[in-house]
């Protein structure tokens, strides 16, 4: 499918995009590969995979926006809210091609419209009935939670803590028998690695700076924390989301799982 000039209309839908641009976008070699559009009522995603695989993941994002939509007590279709596109693709090749930076796995652009705009790298994408960890997933699944509480008008009266917390719970989707859970905590990946020393003990969580965090944006230095600091802040917003949430089992789970990371 011809699709480059959808291609760079997306990409140059914001300057928040064109800044983060690491190299010009390769509208040759993008207009070369094999484009499957598939949309639904919530969706339109655009992918490099094949049209099965497509399929399966929009199926995914429909059923991770319902239950997600559930939990936050919410009604299944949100007022004025627009379709999320998902601009899906496993290979670097391509993301480097779209001209986005390498250390970024997802990239989300809300423009004046409404119309979000979700750039990800999803490899390794699975069903929800695949318990392990799956960071592919995850990284769509966040972004679309962002989604869901800025339509539904949550970004202002929540801290940025549990607003990033659960963003991340909730990408923890898995189904079993029927059933949906969130949480899972596999789907955190290489960052709850972030909260261990290299002696294998924990980190000491300062509570009082983790909720008076406003932003990515450190009040000391007026720059963007990146690396094992974001990592670091993840993983405990995401921790004590878990905790505000947790029953007996998965106080359990999570006790078991951090034991086994700290070895």
């Amino acid at each position: 499918m011809r699709i480059w000039c959808w291609v760079l209309l997306l990409v140059s839908l914001n300057g928040s995009i064109g800044l983060l641009n690491a190299e010009p976008v390769k509208v040759d070699k993008l207009n070369r590969k094999n484009w499957v559009v598939t949309e639904t009522a919530n969706f339109k995603v655009l992918s490099d995979l094949n049209s099965k695989r497509v399929l399966k993941i929009v199926r995914e994002l429909e059923k991770f926006r319902a239950f997600s939509l559930y939990l936050l007590n919410s009604p299944a279709q949100i007022s004025g809210a627009q379709p999320i596109v998902v601009i899906a693709t496993k290979s670097r090749k391509t993301w480097s091609h779209l001209g986005l930076p390498k250390d970024y796995v997802s990239i989300t652009d809300t423009v004046r419209s409404g119309q979000t705009t979700i750039f990800a790298d999803i490899k390794g994408f699975t069903g929800s009935t695949t318990r392990k960890s799956n960071m592919g997933k995850a990284t769509v699944f966040s972004a679309i939670a962002f989604q869901l509480f800025h339509d539904l008008d949550l970004i202002e009266s929540t801290p940025f803590w549990y607003q990033e917390g659960v963003y991340h719970y909730l990408a923890g989707f898995t189904e079993k028998d029927s059933y949906y859970s969130v949480g899972e905590l596999e789907a955190m990946g290489r960052r709850l690695a972030a909260l261990f020393q290299s002696n294998g003990r924990l980190r000491r969580i300062d509570v009082k700076a983790l909720m008076s965090r406003k932003s990515y944006v450190s009040p000391v230095t007026n720059t963007e924390i990146k690396g094992l600091a974001r990592d670091q802040f993840l993983a405990q917003a995401y921790l004590l989301v878990h905790y505000l949430y947790s029953d007996q089992e998965r106080t359990k789970m999570l006790s078991k799982f951090l034991a086994s990371e700290g070895g």
